[in-house]
């Protein structure tokens, strides 16, 4: 799942042999047509599995609670005490809330279909740190053309640091905004 290897393409593809098989270590409704070539991979009989995230025995979901912490100390946000914005669904958020509620920080969840309400501002306002897991979804939530542009965030909160782990945020955007 290194973005050094992608995109698996056609002339990547044609340099394997019969019996090679794309592992992915993402699940098969996560599909990228950008990062993986399903028709080339047809057309040379290559087969592709996916993952099952939520299978216990690989426990991938304690690591995305781990990789939020990481992220958020790379970026010198301290965890405990600290007050934690989580744009998120499913899995992938609610292990980040464990995780980082397990290690002393508050953690508010904001609904991702309320970005600009009330509730929503309040928390950005006031959040030391927004981390971005959202397990679903393709659309822009965060960006220039999202529900909440970059702009209007850097205005709630111009220190604001922002964790992307998955799901839409424009990261170019965030960037040039200085978030």
């Amino acid at each position: 799942n290194l973005g050094f290897v992608r995109p698996i393409d056609e002339p990547l593809l044609s340099k394997l042999g019969p019996q090679a098989v794309v592992s992915l270590m993402w699940e098969t409704w996560e599909h990228r047509p950008e990062e993986l070539d399903r028709d080339a991979c047809k057309r040379l009989g290559i087969a592709i599995l996916g993952t099952n995230e939520n299978d216990e025995r690989l426990r991938t979901l304690d690591y995305t609670g781990l990789i939020a912490a990481k992220l958020l100390l790379q970026l010198d946000v301290e965890l405990l005490q600290s007050r934690i914005a989580l744009i998120g669904s499913g899995d992938f958020a609610r292990s980040v809330s464990d995780k980082l509620g397990g290690l002393g920080a508050q953690v508010d969840w904001i609904d991702e279909r309320d970005v600009e309400g009330k509730a929503a501002t309040e928390v950005l306002e006031s959040a030391d740190a927004l981390v971005i897991a959202m397990a679903s979804g393709r659309e822009t939530l965060i960006g220039e053309s999202g529900a909440l542009s970059a702009e209007r965030l850097a205005q709630l909160n111009p220190g604001l640091a922002v964790a992307h782990i998955a799901g839409g945020a424009d990261r170019d955007a965030l960037a040039k905004r200085g978030l």
